[in-house]
């Protein structure tokens, strides 16, 4: 059953912790999955597992 705007309750900040390690080939394509599910004040927090490849460059841009 749809609901109309006004019964909406607002959500609290959102953070979203995305893993990575040797992700350079797909990190790109996975934060571009991301951010569009968030909204504003939200947070998307990569925490990089000392990899070899270069994931943190890629990150970087």
């Amino acid at each position: 059953m749809p609901t109309d705007s006004s019964d909406a309750t607002p959500r609290g900040m959102v953070s979203v912790c995305m893993a990575t390690y040797n992700g350079a080939a797909f990190v790109t394509e996975q934060i571009a999955s991301i951010l569009p599910q968030l909204a504003a004040g939200d947070e998307l927090v990569i925490v990089d597992d000392a990899s070899r490849d270069d994931t943190v460059e890629v990150i970087s841009r």
